[in-house]
């Protein structure tokens, strides 16, 4: 009789699992469907107070691998395997989005890991800053930051 409770409890948990994550992908099917088709530019605008440069005494298994990886959404859109230069400011190529919410993500090894680290984050529309965040790190910390934004419509922003 434990055995057939036990069964019954698991396959209870199993569908209840399936159906939360089964629900929530229809969600974002129709989240897609129903969301405006228009894009708009965006470009990002990058301060770091830390150098990066490539570790010469490191394993390279694959070409990807880069001491300073910038990612939009999932997808690499900036490595810079020659390295960065500390307090130098650049300003991505444009990248049309869709409105909604989006995630910049920054992974970097800084070269000087007995100072406090930054990265200023602007996220710019048409060249006006529509987002912006300074991350902080501690010395020897890596630098991991994901700056999420949300990109609205033209008919969302309130014209006073």
């Amino acid at each position: 009789m434990r055995f057939v409770l036990t069964i019954a409890v698991w396959a209870v948990i199993l569908s209840a699992v399936g159906f939360l994550f089964s629900a929530r992908s229809d969600i974002d099917r129709v989240q897609e469907v129903n969301g405006s088709t228009n894009t708009y530019p965006v470009t990002f605008e990058l301060t770091t107070t830390f150098s990066v440069e490539e570790d010469p005494f490191a394993l390279q298994i694959d070409d990807t691998a880069s001491p300073f990886i910038l990612t939009l959404d999932g997808e690499v859109i900036l490595s810079k395997k020659q390295g960065i230069k500390d307090r130098e400011m650049f300003i991505t190529e444009k990248y049309e989005l869709k409105p909604g919410r989006h995630e910049l993500f920054i992974k970097a090894n800084p070269s000087d890991t007995s100072l406090n680290n930054a990265v200023h984050i602007r996220v710019l529309q048409n060249g006006n800053p529509i987002n912006e965040n300074t991350y902080w790190f501690t010395p020897g910390q890596t630098v991991n930051a994901a700056h999420s934004f949300t990109l609205e419509t033209k008919d969302n922003k309130d014209e006073h």
